[in-house]
């Protein structure tokens, strides 16, 4: 029998080797999307050929080793932090977890992901910047958290728990759904993930381009969220520009959720057998 805490740290550690498999799967599109959104370009196949084209196939992976070290260990932390916080409340209030199945997971995925994108929101900052430039420059990132960094933090922490919240009400109660279904738990995981990625990733996207034309551009320094809007909405005279790289999102984001559903699954497995075997 495991205890609840050697779940947590079997969950902890494989979190952060499925996060390895995520961002390898997934970091292409992340680069596309932001220089999509920082450059204002919307063809999302034209740009990622230019990219290949003109800075070779590894600008692809630009900042990746920096992106899997602060990913897993960001994602650790949460996937801990959110298992005991649902394991505090669920023997607090039972009852409570029983009949709302929707109230539930929003409180417990938005107070997790607070405190997580809190502790990490200078690496996301670091890499967001680093993304979004053909040459990396210390002194531009530097000014830009200096002068963008707290504005910058609280529209990505709006982003960040807003987009969590979506994904952890769909999948617990999409999970409770299939469960008596007779469907393998490889497809079940897979749809889980994939889905609730699509969902958050679809309703969050014009908080994601505010965010990143306010990481990536000096002179949206001292200008409010509504003003980045109007500026975005004026480039295009219509709601287009709050949807810049859409495609590449929405593939980032609906396969960094079923691959880390499914590999999550795959590792806790693995390390779950491998620590019993030593019993």
């Amino acid at each position: 029998m495991t205890s609840r805490k050697e779940s947590k740290t079997i969950a902890a550690v494989s979190s952060a080797l499925c996060s390895v498999s995520s961002s390898l799967f997934t970091h292409p599109f992340q680069v596309v999307k932001i220089r999509q959104q920082s450059e204002f370009q919307r063809k999302f196949f034209r740009l990622a050929f230019d990219v290949y084209k003109k800075e070779g196939f590894m600008t692809f992976y630009n900042g990746f080793s920096y992106a899997i070290a602060t990913n897993g260990l960001s994602l650790g932390v949460y996937l801990y932090l959110y298992d005991s916080c649902k394991l505090m409340l669920m023997d607090r209030y039972q009852s409570f977890h029983s009949e709302h199945k929707i109230l539930f997971p929003l409180v417990t995925s938005g107070i997790t992901r607070f405190i997580t994108s809190s502790l990490f929101f200078p690496f996301e900052c670091f890499k967001t910047v680093k993304q979004s430039m053909h040459g990396f420059s210390w002194i531009r990132f530097y000014q830009m958290f200096r002068y963008q960094g707290l504005k910058a933090y609280w529209i990505t922490l709006q982003r960040d728990i807003l987009t969590t919240q979506i994904y952890w009400v769909f999948a617990e109660n999409f999970k409770l759904f299939l469960s008596d279904r007779d469907i393998p738990d490889f497809y079940k995981n897979l749809l889980i993930g994939g889905v609730s990625g699509l969902l958050g990733a679809i309703i969050t996207l014009p908080l994601d381009v505010i965010k990143t034309q306010k990481q990536t551009h000096s002179q949206n320094a001292n200008k409010s969220y509504f003003e980045i809007s109007k500026d975005i909405y004026r480039k295009y005279n219509s709601t287009r520009g709050f949807f810049l790289g859409y495609q590449a999102r929405l593939m980032r984001v609906s396969t960094y959720g079923a691959v880390l559903m499914t590999t999550y699954e795959y590792f806790y497995k693995q390390i779950f057998t491998l620590y019993h075997s030593y019993d």
